[in-house]
């Protein structure tokens, strides 16, 4: 088995100080790195992130003009660069146990404290090289399996993801062949999301159904109303237009229905409260593909528009 390679491997090391970056940059040399980008600065890492796809980032969470959990974030939504699966090495010289779940929240790989020894990285780099945990994908959080949980009103769904550094360093593949499987991986999270929405329907019609069996309070009761809308629209949103069309549609009347409740939600129609789980159910229906899950999608959502006059 040849030794492994890393000629094709891209990355980024997003540190302020010089003193840091010229041992750092040797070490990676002298392992066959040739595309090492550095960055002092938030702008100069959101250029080098969409110059080309990143297999590692190597990021200190002090960098200038950087807000650190949300530019991650941003990364893991696809929001800027071409790899959201990037492996990213947060780099930190200060901070407590707090600080750092903090960090993990914000769905980096792994997590360091500075200085960073040449011989430390070597070591890093050889554990990015294994297989990936799977993401973690909810409407708060995308990233790596490490948190206790997401918020009980959004739902979640795990994937599988690839690896890029993998791909390149113990595979052997192509770069085009690598962008073909970070493509793919994106599509599959697509899909993850929108099931993280219906779920998110499926777990807030419930604790709604709940208050009028006599359980939660009036201000739990008017939230989850809310978020119930707010998630309806994004259903909406994602799927108006497109080959799931009926998708959106179902969305609009549990919205709709949603608004209703909200305008009197001490004492809402009965019919309305009634509609909640069977429009729960015809979401969850509405991700099926045979047509005859479709039509009755479609069935519902014309009853209900009726109803609605």
């Amino acid at each position: 088995m040849p030794p492994p390679t890393y000629q094709q491997v891209n990355v980024i090391l997003a540190e302020p100080e010089a003193e840091m970056t010229a041992p750092l940059r040797t070490a990676m040399a002298q392992r066959g790195l040739r595309h090492v980008s550095i960055c002092r600065d938030a702008a100069h890492l959101d250029n080098a992130l969409n110059h080309r796809s990143v297999d590692v980032l190597l990021c200190d969470i002090d960098l200038a003009g950087l807000k650190f959990r949300e530019a991650m974030q941003r990364i893991r939504r696809n929001e800027v660069g071409r790899n959201p699966f990037v492996q990213i090495i947060a780099m930190m010289g200060h901070g407590g146990r707090d600080h750092v779940q903090h960090l993990i929240g914000a769905g980096v790989d792994d997590l360091i404290r500075k200085p960073m020894t040449p011989a430390r990285l070597a070591s890093r780099f050889e554990a990015l090289t294994r297989p990936r945990k799977p993401f973690v994908i909810a409407e708060s959080y995308i990233g790596p399996n490490r948190r206790k949980g997401p918020r009980v009103t959004e739902g979640y769904s795990m994937v599988p993801v690839p690896n890029s550094l993998r791909s390149k360093v113990v595979d052997g593949l192509h770069p085009t062949q690598v962008q073909e499987a970070l493509d793919h991986g994106w599509k599959l999270v697509i899909e993850a999301q929108s099931r993280s929405r219906r779920n998110a329907i499926t777990v807030l019609t419930r604790r709604i159904l709940n208050f009028y069996d006599g359980k939660g309070s009036p201000e739990e009761l008017r939230r989850d109303l809310g978020y119930l809308v707010s998630k309806a629209e994004e259903l909406i949103v994602r799927h108006r237009r497109t080959d799931s069309q009926h998708v959106a549609e179902i969305a609009a009347c549990m919205g709709a229905v949603a608004l209703r409740m909200i305008e009197s939600p001490m004492a809402p129609q009965p019919k309305d409260v009634k509609l909640i789980p069977h429009l729960s159910i015809a979401t969850r229906m509405s991700s099926q593909s045979p047509k005859e899950s479709i039509a009755t999608v479609r069935e519902i959502v014309e009853l209900i528009r009726e109803y609605l006059k």
